[in-house]
């Protein structure tokens, strides 16, 4: 089971999570005009980008930069379009497969806490479940696949050893 520490913990994760997944408004529309103008080498004057919402007709350096046009000869200006629904569910979706993971390790991780546990921890408790008949049969469903789970794993790992001395014999 788990401790009441680990609990409290899940529960301030899931409400900074929830606290993370509100509707953020941005200044970001589907269409844009973006303007660069590249830094003057002569003057010691940066990179002056600019983005506005204009119609396409009216991107040009002069009409957004307000600069005239012997000083926009370098500025590069473009309209760009994009779907900011698609990125919206495209994000969403992301995040709901994130959640689903997370609720499906803490559902794991309450069913069978044995799997915070080391490699030596587990021999010592498959040393001390040989016991009498009895209980046994009254192992889990959980303990059983688990088990299951163990012996798919020793036999793995034969199959990969006797592959590498194979190889390495060879």
């Amino acid at each position: 089971m788990l401790k009441l520490q680990d609990t409290v913990f899940v529960v301030c994760l899931v409400i900074f999570g929830a606290c993370l997944i509100q509707e953020v408004q941005g200044q970001f529309e589907d269409v844009r005009c973006k303007c660069v103008c590249p830094a003057d080498p002569a003057s010691n004057q940066t990179v002056n980008a600019t983005i506005t919402n204009v119609l396409p007709a009216k991107c040009t350096c002069e009409f957004v930069m307000h600069k005239n046009e012997s000083e926009c000869l370098r500025c590069e200006c473009k309209y760009e379009s994009r779907n900011t629904l698609t990125i919206q569910v495209v994000v969403i979706f992301i995040i709901l497969v994130i959640a689903v993971l997370l609720v499906y390790l803490v559902a794991l991780l309450v069913l069978d806490p044995t799997m915070l546990r080391g490699e030596s921890q587990m021999q010592q408790l498959q040393e001390e479940d040989i016991g009498p008949p009895d209980l046994q049969r009254q192992q889990s469903y959980i303990d059983r696949v688990g088990s299951a789970q163990q012996r798919w794993k020793r036999r793995v790992r034969q199959q990969r050893t006797n592959i590498f001395d194979r190889h390495t014999n060879a």
